[in-house]
């Protein structure tokens, strides 16, 4: 993944991307699963890969969870400080997030159509080593990945996963996968996995 070539194609796209999606609620079901597993949301730290908008981290936040949203887009945090409630928003990398607060340190981790997106498949384990660094032991990810091909063509990475291939690279990385559903968004695919840290 070119991180440069994501951020300008988030950047340009900012304005269309909240017409599109602003207001929706396409993964509220799934955020209701997830922060359910968090046995006392009031106490749980998140972090939220791919914020965009702001939308699920002020969701989150709303329900008692202390949320960091970070995104590679500048526009795209820069959004969510003006049109979101609560929540804290950065503009950062993934694999820096580390660096800035040590491992063990959230309780969760929330990715709606993000990094695995967007990451060349054979640095997808890279993603899940990073998270189980991140997660305490015993903490939840609930992640959305695309079921189905994207359609159309761009400089930057758009992945599909089959049920399998999330399944397989998740197991692999010391995660329990507690639970795997289909959903459809328009005329979209997608699956939602939950899953948890188990070493």
């Amino acid at each position: 993944m070119n991180n440069l070539d994501l951020q300008k194609y988030y950047n340009k796209c900012i304005d269309d991307y909240a017409n599109n999606f602003e207001g929706s609620s396409v993964s509220k079901k799934e955020l209701d699963i997830f922060i359910a597993q968090l046995k006392t949301p009031q106490e749980a730290r998140v972090l939220e890969v791919g914020s965009g908008l702001g939308q699920e981290a002020e969701y989150m936040s709303q329900k008692g969870c202390s949320v960091l949203g970070i995104d590679l887009s500048q526009e795209m945090t820069n959004y969510a400080w003006i049109h979101r409630k609560c929540g804290l928003y950065l503009t950062l990398d993934f694999f820096k997030v580390y660096d800035l607060v040590g491992g063990n340190h959230f309780d969760g981790l929330w990715a709606s159509s993000s990094v695995l997106t967007h990451i060349n498949k054979k640095n997808a384990p890279k993603f899940f080593l990073e998270a189980r660094k991140l997660l305490k032991i015993s903490g939840y990810m609930g992640i959305i990945v695309r079921k189905d091909k994207f359609n159309f063509k761009s400089k930057v990475v758009f992945n599909n996963y089959s049920k399998d291939e999330i399944s397989h690279l998740m197991i692999e990385d010391g995660f329990e996968i507690l639970h795997i559903s289909e959903k459809k968004f328009k005329d979209s695919k997608w699956w939602f996995v939950l899953s948890k840290r188990i070493s």
